[in-house]
């Protein structure tokens, strides 16, 4: 029996007991003074009991709040981490880049080098050929001097020059040289910081699952339905009071002007992520008047989302229920939600343009599947979705 059935139950007992001490009243005051203390004692007895039903679910309680925070530190610092990835991706992308553009310059360099000096051995052996006399028989014969002295000119400013040149080959082949060791071993520093963060991120997970299997413990001493349904309008008046101060904010800022309306757009934009439809808008809720403001896109952990119309970001970070959630705002009123993300890669502030990535899918907010939870809200009120987006 669960804590909150046993609190059932022993009020149930109590109200028993009341009316049991009512009857009392009709029958003889003898009889009832003698069992006067009995029936104290039930009744204190039964009030010690509802008091440490009541203690006990107020400590539940508490760990169920401790626990919710935790995930949530566990969540963000996974989302940290996953972007911090995401950006090591593109560094490391860079650098390799860099590294085959030196290399190829490189190998045009070393091809340069090998026609100069081919180049200069020519010459050298047309200049033996020629003449076959070192530098102080040319002075001595009797050759004319202005031949001699053009002639030697000519040879003397030439090996300079290919000197000079096959000097300044060498320094470059040097510098890159140079180079690529220090983009080589930058890129390898790169790769071993994406492994740690890889690991811290694989332990985090393992945290965070054995986290959501003892908050599930939890929920299933403490949570009844209308429990349930409290939380579930719990989370969405939070999300209400979000939107509306976001609806504040966004009347102060200026969003650029698009060539094409949002308005103009329903049934032509694009969905944020690929998958099917495992929750429509506007399901009923199991055992309440609720339905659901968004959909559930089915997709694997780390997916790319992408933003639907250009906007600016409103919102991005952690939302009890949603997970971390970024919210777009596109001006005229309209919004985009996208929660449930396992990492967020846009600020709050920060313009975004229609198929930026912005997040990547994942199963914060304490579930245990991962997927895309989406809204398209107009003046603060949620709208159909998939209404709005190519069927």
């Amino acid at each position: 029996m669960s804590v909150a059935n046993k609190l059932q139950f022993i009020i149930k007992k109590t109200m028993i007991t009341i009316s049991l001490s009512m009857m009392v009243l009709v029958v003889p005051i003898s009889y009832a003074a003698d069992n006067s203390k009995d029936m104290n004692k039930q009744l204190q007895a039964v009030n010690n009991q509802i008091n440490d039903v009541q203690q006990t679910l107020s400590q539940d309680q508490v760990r169920q709040d401790k626990l919710e925070k935790e995930l949530q530190k566990i969540e963000v610092t996974i989302g940290q981490l996953t972007e911090n990835l995401h950006v090591l991706d593109k560094q490391i992308s860079l650098q390799m880049t860099k590294l085959s553009l030196l290399q190829q310059q490189q190998t045009i360099y070393q091809q340069q080098l090998t026609e100069q000096q081919s180049a200069l051995a020519a010459q050298m052996r047309a200049a033996y050929f020629m003449g076959q006399q070192n530098y102080f028989k040319l002075l001595l014969n009797q050759q004319n001097p202005a031949d001699i002295t053009r002639n030697m000119t000519y040879f003397k400013y030439l090996n300079q020059n290919r000197l000079t040149l096959i000097s300044g080959l060498n320094n470059t082949l040097n510098q890159l040289l140079t180079n690529q060791q220090q983009i080589t071993q930058q890129t390898k520093s790169l790769q071993q910081l994406r492994d740690q963060q890889r690991l811290q991120k694989q332990q985090l997970v393992r945290g965070q699952q054995a986290r959501i299997q003892l908050l599930s413990r939890l929920n299933q001493q403490i949570d009844t339905n209308k429990q349930q349904l409290g939380a579930l309008q719990s989370n969405k008046k939070n999300l209400q009071r979000l939107i509306e101060q976001l609806q504040r904010e966004a009347g102060q800022t200026q969003i650029a002007s698009m060539p094409i309306p949002f308005a103009k757009l329903k049934g032509a934009l694009p969905w944020p992520t690929r998958g099917p439809i495992t929750l429509h808008y506007d399901t009923p809720i199991d055992n309440s008047d609720l339905t659901s403001n968004g959909i559930i896109i089915k997709a694997p952990e780390g997916q790319n989302v992408y933003a639907i119309y250009p906007g600016r970001v409103m919102f991005a970070g952690w939302l009890k229920g949603f997970g971390l959630l970024m919210i777009i705002d596109h001006g005229n009123g309209y919004m985009s939600l996208y929660g449930r993300n396992q990492s967020l890669f846009r600020k709050s502030g920060q313009d975004v343009n229609a198929g930026d990535l912005i997040a990547q899918v994942g199963e914060t907010g304490g579930y245990a599947q991962s997927g895309l939870y989406f809204e398209i809200r107009y003046n603060g009120d949620p709208i159909n979705p998939e209404q709005w987006c190519k069927s």
